[in-house]
């Protein structure tokens, strides 16, 4: 069947560095065997919304987190209820997001058990929101001590989680999260970065720590 051909296809390029290995072809190949089951919905947004390439580069900034794209028909649902908003790629990522993340938390974390979850101390997260507004594009300027800090906070508590069996989410305001991933991913492989925003409705959610961002005293161990 199409969809059986669709997910064979996506869990075999759904590893590691997806972001970087799918391309155009990938993604036309994608939409053919969707075009199988759904062919008008893929003429009415492929191109007629949306372009290829930026269909394509739309997919990868969500596969950079690790969020998996199997659901390739609701994505393109989502993209025909939006196109009047006309975002940018990166917009566009960001708002396909919480519709797509709970595919990311059903990797992790069983239904029935809570969703372990770190959060940054209020401070620090308005000082990190600031950093945002101040900072151009994508990047976050961040005084290299306190990020220092930050990563080996973030290190030490995703190894004690890792070591109890759970995988943690950080999760911050929307303001700063996508940002604070990019910022992330250059220092930790494999950390998602939520905003409160994005987490599923109805689902139990256990605070496993929170991050201040200075130095660590030997108690907080």
């Amino acid at each position: 069947a199409p969809e059986t051909v669709l997910a064979t296809h996506l869990s075999q390029m759904l590893y590691k560095h997806a972001a970087d290995l799918i391309g155009l072809d990938d993604v036309q190949e994608l939409l053919d065997n969707l075009s199988k089951v759904v062919p008008q919905l893929v003429q009415s947004v492929v191109p007629k919304l949306m372009p290829l390439h930026n269909l394509t580069a739309v997919l990868r900034q969500i596969l950079r987190e690790r969020i998996p794209i199997s659901d390739l028909r609701r994505i393109l649902e989502l993209l025909s209820e939006m196109a009047s908003k006309n975002m940018g790629v990166s917009e566009t990522a960001e708002a396909l997001r919480p519709h797509l993340v709970g595919l990311l938390i059903q990797q992790t974390t069983p239904l029935n058990a809570p969703l372990p979850v770190i959060i940054l101390d209020s401070n620090f997260e308005h000082l990190l929101i600031n950093s945002a507004k101040q900072s151009e594009g994508e990047q976050l300027l961040l005084d290299s001590s306190l990020a220092e800090r930050m990563v080996k906070s973030l290190v030490r508590i995703n190894e004690e989680q890792t070591e109890a069996g759970k995988k943690p989410f950080l999760v911050v305001s929307p303001k700063i999260r996508s940002k604070l991933s990019a910022f992330l991913r250059q220092h930790l492989a494999d950390f998602p970065v939520l905003s409160f925003t994005e987490l599923p409705d109805g689902r139990k959610v256990e605070v496993v720590a929170s991050v201040s961002g200075e130095a660590e005293s030997p108690s907080d161990q």
